[in-house]
């Protein structure tokens, strides 16, 4: 176990860690990826230097996550995939079912502004019970359970912004560690691969034509810890941070606290609402949308004339359609429905 850096006189360089049994390794670059519960913050500010600033928006999400099997009498040439959720900001309850190995579904139930995740079975089916579309439950009611049930309780969307502030040389930061995201988004595995590339991306170049150890210790020496903190927020965390907490942000019992923690405008989620609305009745649109959503592609896939002629359509009629039941008198009743109650996506494949 690390219990703490190792650091030259001056307390200036890294040169290694302390570790649980007293010793110390010595090394010329330190990564520090220990994850959420990263200590670093109280070691710099014990060494005099400025902890980052954080970011953390919560959107109170609990959710519970096991393995089930199929049904005895299912083809074994359907792997179906199953996604049923209701359009945000308005619904709260989100079931997926994927197919992995042996003959099984990993299934995961979450509901926003929850206090509890169920935590048996019978609990599970109970809570599929409550989804907007009884598909998952019937589906369910054929399977049986092969693990126990996993829960998460809602943990913040937080960012150390570690670009935002000096570091020590020796020091990189990594992971979650800087960055921790909403899980039901599953975006972390993705970051942590974009971040091993920017890393040895960088390192390839700090080290190009040292052919012995003592050059390349040397070009260790020079390496930025807070332009590689500069680069890794620009070109990884940023994008990220962008889709999962500014997916969080929409929720009116979302938390948000530190800098740059903003909901979002009325207008932009407004438009984004109606692009899951276009996106549910286009199948290359959802496509784009969920390669977007899974950081497969950057965000600029979306500003092609398909994507940007059906959402300008359909901001278009459902303008209309307000500006006809305000001349009418007709409430929220009707097609309105759909913007206060949102819409079910149900996606088998």
């Amino acid at each position: 176990m690390v219990t703490g850096l190792a650091w030259d006189a001056n307390h200036q360089t890294v040169v290694g860690i302390h570790c649980g049994d007293g010793s110390q390794l010595g090394a010329d670059l330190v990564v520090e990826a220990s994850g959420r519960r990263s200590s670093l913050p109280e070691w710099l500010a014990e060494k005099g230097w400025a902890p980052p600033p954080e970011r953390r928006v919560l959107a109170k999400v609990v959710a519970a996550s096991l393995t089930v099997s199929w049904p005895e009498d299912w083809d074994c040439h359907k792997a179906f995939s199953l996604y049923i959720c209701k359009t945000q900001p308005h619904g709260k309850r989100g079931g997926v079912l994927l197919p992995i190995e042996g003959r099984a579904w990993q299934l995961t139930l979450a509901e926003l502004g929850g206090t509890r995740a169920p935590c048996t079975w019978e609990g599970v089916l109970e809570a599929a019970k409550q989804l907007p579309d009884p598909t998952m439950h019937s589906v369910l009611q054929r399977c049986k359970p092969l693990t126990p049930v996993n829960n998460y309780g809602g943990w913040p969307n937080i960012r150390r912004c570690y670009d935002l502030c000096p570091l020590p040389r020796g020091l990189l930061v990594v992971g979650d560690a800087v960055q921790g995201l909403n899980p039901v988004y599953g975006q972390g595995m993705t970051v942590a691969a974009q971040t091993a590339l920017l890393l040895r991306r960088q390192l390839t170049e700090a080290l190009a034509g040292a052919r012995d150890l003592p050059a390349r210790r040397h070009r260790l020496a020079g390496l930025s810890g807070q332009a590689f903190q500069r680069a890794l927020a620009t070109d990884v965390l940023e994008p990220a941070w962008a889709l999962a907490a500014g997916t969080d942000l929409r929720y009116p019992m979302t938390t948000v606290s530190g800098p740059g923690a903003r909901r979002l405008p009325a207008s932009l989620t407004a438009t984004l609402d109606c692009l899951a609305r276009v996106a549910q009745r286009d199948a290359r649109i959802y496509g784009l949308v969920l390669a977007v959503a899974h950081l497969a592609a950057p965000s600029r896939v979306l500003l092609v004339p398909r994507v940007l002629f059906n959402l300008a359509w359909q901001l278009l009629k459902e303008a209309l359609a307000r500006a006809s039941r305000r001349l009418l008198g007709t409430g929220a009743g009707g097609r309105g429905g759909e913007e206060q109650e949102g819409l079910v996506t149900v996606a088998a494949t």
